[in-house]
């Protein structure tokens, strides 16, 4: 019963900072007091139902979340077998890692700077960190960190993969000024009737060149 008061109080703590509310205000909010609050947080003391209830209204979650934690608490330098997983929550450029001996107070503001400090820790303990991202409390993005320096990245969320696949093709073509003209004119097409217009013109002109 310890362990799991102790992980539900980290992740009702992390979910709260990706909120960036203060102790003193969700506990306002809630209609607990402050030291009840961080007696849950602490681990020292559980939630009632209507607490639980109230919780997941404020913070806009699911209980799911709360209790998305492995008992065992596998901590990063000491994972069993031949990767460590992790999740986080990202918040704009934020990103929270959740339910990790290392994720105290760790919140880190830039995707690179996150992307190196795992590659370092896999470097550091010779093992896969596997990060899954999560979006309304559903991985929708996990990244493999690997001892070599690779970063293997798959998407669970479909627009997620369209994006990035846009992304990726931009990348590739962004030399082309023909290319990129098309596509700038595919977006404006969306909203801009004179532009779709265009586009079709040249759409036309595109399949001469294919016959």
């Amino acid at each position: 019963m310890e362990i799991i008061k102790k992980c539900f109080g980290e992740q009702l703590k992390t979910c709260r900072k990706i909120k960036n509310l203060t102790q003193e205000k969700l506990a306002e909010l809630v209609g607990i007091n402050l030291r009840q609050l961080a007696r849950i947080e602490s681990g020292e003391s559980f939630i009632t139902a209507e607490t639980l209830y109230n919780l997941c209204t404020v913070l806009e979650i699911s209980p799911k979340l709360l209790f998305d934690f492995n008992i065992e608490d596998e901590t990063l330098m000491t994972g069993s077998g031949s990767k460590v997983n992790l999740k986080v929550i990202r918040n704009g450029n934020l990103i929270q890692l959740v339910n990790s001996k290392i994720s105290n107070d760790s919140e880190i503001n830039e995707n690179l700077d996150f992307d190196n400090r795992m590659l370092k820790v896999a470097r550091n303990i010779n093992k896969d960190v596997v990060v899954e991202e999560l979006k309304n409390g559903s991985t929708y993005q996990t990244k493999i960190y690997k001892p070599d320096g690779n970063i293997e990245v798959s998407c669970n969320d479909n627009d997620e993969k369209i994006y990035n696949k846009l992304i990726n093709d931009i990348d590739c073509i962004k030399n082309d000024k023909n290319k990129i003209n098309y596509m700038s004119l595919a977006f404006d097409s969306l909203t801009s009737r004179k532009a779709l217009d265009e586009l079709k013109s040249m759409i036309k002109g595109i399949e001469l060149t294919l016959d």
